[in-house]
C-alpha cells in the first residue's frame, strides 16, 4: 500500500503540477512512525532526483529535525549519510548540535561530530555549544566536545557572554566535575 501511495505521489511530483514538499511530508510521516525500511525505499528509489531531504514539508518541518525529535539515531544518521544538511536549524534558529546538547542526546551529538561540524559555531543567542554544555552541567557533552576538539586541533578556549572561559565558568557555577575534568 505504501509503495502505491509513494509511487503515485512521486509520479505526480515529476510533473510540474505537484509541490515537492508533499514528498517530504510522506518522509516525515515515515520518520514519525520509525519505519526505516520505508524511508530507505523512498530515498533510494528511481525518484531520487526529485527528492530533497533538505527542504521543509508543507508543514514547514525538515526531515532531519523530525528525525532528531524522534530520538532515532539510526534514521538521523541515515539522513545525514544521504546528504542531509547538518547545518539546518529549527524554527527557533537553534543548530542541531545545540538542540542535542540541550536534550542530552549523546548519540545524536556523536553522529554530528562524525560529520566534522563546526563545534565553535554560536547558536542564535550567541552561545557556544561547549559553553552551553558547561552551563547545563553536562559532563558527558563536555567530554564529547573536548575529545573532538583535541582530536581535531580545535581551540575550545571560547568565552561566554560575560567573558569567562570554560575553566573559570565551571568553577564559578560550582560544577566541580567539569572543573576537574577541564584541569586535566
Amino acid at each position: 500500500m505504501l509503495k502505491l501511495i509513494v509511487d503515485s505521489t512521486l509520479k505526480e511530483s515529476s510533473s510540474e503540477k505537484c509541490d515537492f514538499r508533499y514528498i517530504n511530508l510522506i518522509i516525515n510521516f515515515i520518520i514519525k512512525f520509525n519505519n526505516f525500511t520505508s524511508l530507505k525505499y523512498i530515498i533510494e528509489n528511481n525518484y531520487k532526483s526529485v527528492i530533497n531531504i533538505n527542504e521543509k514539508d508543507i508543514n514547514e518541518e525538515y526531515p532531519i529535525i523530525k528525525a532528531f525529535y524522534k530520538s532515532d539515531a539510526e534514521i538521523f544518521e541515515y539522513l545525514l549519510s544521504q546528504g542531509g544538511n547538518y547545518k539546518i536549524k529549527n524554527n527557533n534558529g537553534d543548530s542541531l548540535l545545540s538542540m542535542a546538547i540541550k536534550k542530552k542526546k549523546y548519540n545524536i551529538i556523536q553522529c554530528l561530530l562524525r560529520q566534522h561540524i563546526d563545534i565553535n559555531e554560536k547558536d542564535i543567542n550567541g552561545k557556544y555549544p561547549f559553553i552551553q554544555a558547561i552551563k547545563l552541567n553536562d559532563i558527558k557533552s563536555v567530554q564529547l566536545l573536548m575529545e573532538y576538539g583535541i582530536d581535531n586541533n580545535i581551540d575550545l578556549d571560547v568565552k561566554n557572554i560575560n567573558g569567562s572561559p570554560p575553566l573559570i565558568l565551571s568553577y564559578r557555577l560550582k560544577f566541580m566535575d567539569i572543573f576537574y575534568y577541564l584541569l586535566k
